[in-house]
């Protein structure tokens, strides 16, 4: 044993040159290591906001796709109400011709105008009535609420 005692460095450097093969190979692992942690966190940092992209791109398409439906909706139910409109213009019509033709002379016997036509004034009638068929017997299918009153 000697009288002298060896510093913590010392120590320390001795230990490494002694065992600088295996410290060399150590350093070496723990590079490779650290460098395929970085590789792999970075590459799962990717795939992470790639999937949000995806998520967002698919989520923006479901948007899309419900107002090109919602649209398509409102332009049917707007053609419904203008077919409504049209029907009930022909009812309306059909049904002042089946007044004009079914007009009858009062009891005061008054001869009946040349333009009666208790035959066209049915015809009117039940074209009337197909027309209005299609609207259920109490209206409720007719696309246009404030004309059901009328």
């Amino acid at each position: 044993m000697s009288a002298y005692r060896e510093t913590f460095t010392e120590r320390t450097w001795r230990w490494v040159n002694k065992h600088r093969q295996m410290l060399t190979w150590s350093a070496a692992a723990a590079l490779v290591l650290l460098t395929a942690s970085l590789g792999a966190a970075k590459w799962y940092q990717v795939e992470q906001r790639r999937a949000v992209e995806r998520a967002e791109a698919a989520q923006k398409l479901q948007e899309e796709q419900e107002e090109k439906e919602a649209a398509q909706a409102r332009a049917e139910q707007l053609k419904n109400e203008d077919e409504a409109r049209g029907q009930i213009k022909e009812f309306r019509r059909l049904a002042d011709e089946l007044r004009f033709y079914a007009a009858t002379p009062d009891a005061g016997g008054e001869r009946a105008p040349p333009l009666v036509d208790l035959e066209s004034g049915e015809a009117r009638g039940r074209a009337a009535l197909k027309v209005a068929s299609a609207w259920g017997t109490d209206l409720g299918q007719l696309p246009l609420a404030a004309a059901r009153q009328e």
